[in-house]
């Protein structure tokens, strides 16, 4: 069964479950297309996301078992494509740049007001699961415009090719 393409499916990760009671109110009420699904356990988490469909995860740093980043590594092992945000009440560049070079989609803290935090959590979740889509159709795109059997080609303006699929090609030869 197939879901709605307005509706986003995120799970957030955090050994704390204020933090996780906070994420399903306001991420929700922020945006209504958003749903939330929430798990203390990072072990937990990782047969969960092999086995659902969830369009983003949402991970605290430090938890038990696994921190934020070993959580990543393994999500990683499997789903290159899922957009992970690392919230954290961590203030540290270093667990901010090691997250981002490790293939983290954003590195957002957890301080101050929850109800402005969790809006800017928001919103950059619905960003990075529009962002994915979007390259994942692109993605769909390219592959049918390379594998077709008519001749696809563009020019510039001065007559330049700028792109040309395999049967243009052939045609030329």
């Amino acid at each position: 069964m197939s879901r709605p393409p307005d509706e986003f499916r995120a799970l957030h990760v955090d050994n704390d479950s204020e933090q996780l009671a906070l994420s399903e109110q306001h991420l929700h009420k922020t945006d209504s297309r958003l749903l939330v699904e929430t798990m203390v356990d990072p072990l937990d988490a990782v047969d969960a996301i092999r086995e659902g469909n969830y369009d983003a995860i949402i991970s605290a740093y430090n938890m038990p078992e696994l921190n934020g980043l070993e959580l990543l590594a393994k999500i990683r092992q499997h789903r290159r494509d899922i957009p992970f945000l690392l919230f954290t009440g961590e203030d540290a560049e270093t667990v901010a740049h090691e997250a981002l070079s490790r293939g983290a989609d954003r590195y957002l803290q957890k301080n101050g007001d929850p109800e402005t935090q969790y809006v800017v959590l928001a919103h950059a979740v619905v960003d990075e699961i529009e962002h994915a889509r979007t390259n994942a159709t692109l993605r769909e795109y390219k592959t049918a415009v390379e594998a077709s059997d008519d001749s696809i080609y563009m020019l510039d303006p001065d007559g330049v090719y700028v792109f040309a699929n395999t049967e243009h090609l052939s045609r030329l030869v």
